[in-house]
């Protein structure tokens, strides 16, 4: 677990501080990113949850959503000319990214925005607390910056004095994928954030939310909800550079005109999703006795999972009203269906079609060439598992002959990028008919084959890959004399497709 300490701006008697937040948001990555579905939407989320709850006047707020790295850049310098001429020292600056990204950069529309500079404009900011969330694959590296100390837990212990400094918060480490979900309409991190600073985070009960609050809400729930997903469990990170005391409240839910009560006396895990076009989802982790979320006014449908499924029930809350919503309300509910966020996991299951050809059988016979399907597992034992099934055919001077051949190899699999390289050991059987024999027969026979595969995959677009495949080996083929061995060597090209 990361620790945060909980952070207060101090307000100075003759200046009343201001708050600033920007989002910036892209579904669109490199050519050879999947696209997001939820990147826009929830920066547009988090910077309507700063203005509703958060004390961010509008006028100091700026989203940028579908952008590419240009003009990402000439947003950041026109906000950072803003703050120049209007924020003071005692201003809390909130800026939030959800794109594709790397170790270096964010993947914004087919260009790429280095993370250097996001940290550069994050330290010039001329505001006494920065703080900077990065929703992204891979976005811990940002928590590796030289000067920004890291802090392990759920406290950071911070000299006393005026505060200021800066803060960063990852939605994955260093190495992980972030993820979506198509259920909660968001990725699992920022929803799980957005939340919590709804109410539910607030654990000491004091009607608001504190970044401390909010990151550990986050968090927990971020590790639970990816634990059994694809992705692999996604571990948010931060990093800390502060001098002061207190605690730096994020939002006040008490402030908000509208509210949903979750009435139940036992603990539970509940749905809130808006009924509305780009409208707040909530999944509230509820612990015992009642729970209040803050909500703009709008139909929603509330959903409790319990041991037999979902139950549901759909609200109108109405401005300055509360609503309560018990169990034996509901009926219904639906399963939460999860899709990676970011460059998609390697498939379980790889189909690929294309041409083969192999050297000859025999003395006499042309080359043998047709069609080949492989099947491959990479996931299903150590190293990668392919079985391939070829039909082909062959002739010479005075006979024809068609071959089916089947084959299983356990290749040893390396991946970078868009490449996969894999080799390893193979062995098979062909099925040799052979026609037009001169005494007008024909012949039946089963070669046994053993060797070794190497094939090569190149990602091309989203399921989609380009797979050469090469193999050498031992035949025994069977003659009217004898069972001899007999070199074969064949390759493959086709195109693959994931399956599972």
């Amino acid at each position: 677990m990361i620790r945060v300490l909980p952070m207060l701006v101090a307000f100075a008697a003759h200046a009343e501080p201001h708050r600033w937040a920007l989002a910036l948001g892209e579904n669109r990555g490199l050519a050879d990113d999947a696209a997001l579905s939820f990147a826009e939407t929830d920066a547009r989320q988090v910077l309507a949850l700063l203005e509703d709850l958060g004390d961010v006047d509008p006028s100091r707020a700026a989203l940028v959503a579908g952008a590419d790295a240009t003009r990402a850049r000439a947003a950041l310098t026109a906000f950072e000319a803003r703050l120049a001429a209007e924020a003071t020292a005692e201003d809390v600056l909130w800026v939030y990214l959800s794109a594709h990204a790397d170790e270096g950069a964010l993947h914004l529309a087919g260009t790429r925005l280095p993370l250097a500079e996001l940290l550069t404009f994050l330290e010039r900011a001329p505001v006494g607390v920065a703080v900077l969330v990065v929703d992204s694959c891979r976005s811990g590296a940002l928590t590796r910056v030289k000067g920004l100390k890291p802090i392990e837990g759920r406290k950071v212990d911070v000299v006393a004095g005026a505060l200021a400094g800066r803060v960063i918060i990852t939605s994955s480490g260093a190495d992980e994928y972030s993820q979506e979900s198509d259920q909660v309409g968001g990725s699992f991190f920022t929803h799980h954030l957005l939340g919590g600073l709804r109410g539910p985070a607030d654990a000491s009960g004091d009607g608001q939310v504190t970044l401390e609050e909010a990151y550990a809400w986050a968090y927990a729930r971020t590790v639970e909800s990816t634990f059994a997903t694809r992705g692999g469990v996604q571990q948010p990170r931060v990093k800390v550079e502060l001098a002061g005391y207190g605690a730096l409240v994020v939002t006040t839910p008490q402030k908000a005109s509208s509210r949903l009560v979750l009435d139940a006396p036992e603990s539970g895990e509940w749905l809130i999703a808006s009924l509305e076009p780009n409208g707040p989802v909530s999944l509230v982790q509820k612990p015992a006795g009642p729970t209040s979320v803050a909500l703009p006014p709008g139909r929603y449908a509330v959903r409790l999972r319990t041991d037999e499924g979902y139950r549901e029930r759909k609200i109108d809350l109405a401005v300055a009203s509360t609503v309560s919503v018990r169990a034996e309300q509901m009926q219904g509910g639906e399963l939460v269906r999860v899709a990676l966020k970011g460059p998609a996991a390697e498939a379980r299951l790889q189909a690929a079609v294309g041409g083969a050809v192999t050297s000859p059988m025999l003395p006499g016979l042309n080359s043998a060439a047709g069609a080949e399907v492989r099947l491959t597992a990479p996931k299903l034992v150590p190293g990668t598992l392919n079985v391939a099934l070829a039909l082909r055919i062959s002739g010479g001077d005075s006979y024809s002959q068609f071959e089916l051949e089947g084959r299983l190899a356990w290749l040893w699999r390396w991946s970078v990028s868009r490449f996969a390289l894999g080799v390893g050991p193979e062995l098979g059987w062909v099925v040799v008919i052979q026609d037009n024999l001169p005494d007008d027969s024909h012949r039946i026979g089963v070669e046994p084959y053993f060797g070794g595969a190497l094939e090569g995959r190149v990602r091309l677009t989203g399921p989609l890959s380009l797979t050469v495949g090469a193999g050498a080996g031992a035949l025994a083929v069977k003659t009217v004399a004898s069972t001899r061995a007999q070199f074969r060597g064949g390759g493959f090209l086709g195109l693959s497709f994931d399956v599972l």
